[in-house]
């Protein structure tokens, strides 16, 4: 069974807050996806992978605007997709 990732109305600090506690985050658009992770971030079975689909507001994405406050935090793009998990309780997807 999935459980439930902690969310508030800032999207911007969930999604850092999830990079921070270790997980990955892809949000993405139908024409670019960008993976982030944080930059020590190793493989283990309690982490996540995060998509964030951007398609209602494309400008977050296609702007910089949300990759410039989030690789400001420290993390680095394009995660190590070999890396990525893959237990389906472990991989969420949101609509933004």
């Amino acid at each position: 069974m999935q459980e439930p990732l902690i969310t508030t109305t800032n999207n911007l600090r969930d999604i850092i807050g999830w990079l921070h506690i270790g997980h990955i985050v892809c949000i993405h658009t139908f024409r670019n996806a960008i993976f982030y992770s944080h930059k020590n971030s190793q493989k283990d079975d309690l982490q996540k992978l995060i998509y964030i689909d951007l398609e209602n507001n494309p400008t977050l994405l296609q702007d910089d605007e949300w990759p410039y406050y989030i690789e400001r935090e420290g993390f680095i793009r394009d995660a190590d997709k070999e890396a990525l998990p893959t237990n389906p309780d472990n991989i969420y997807s949101f609509k933004i």
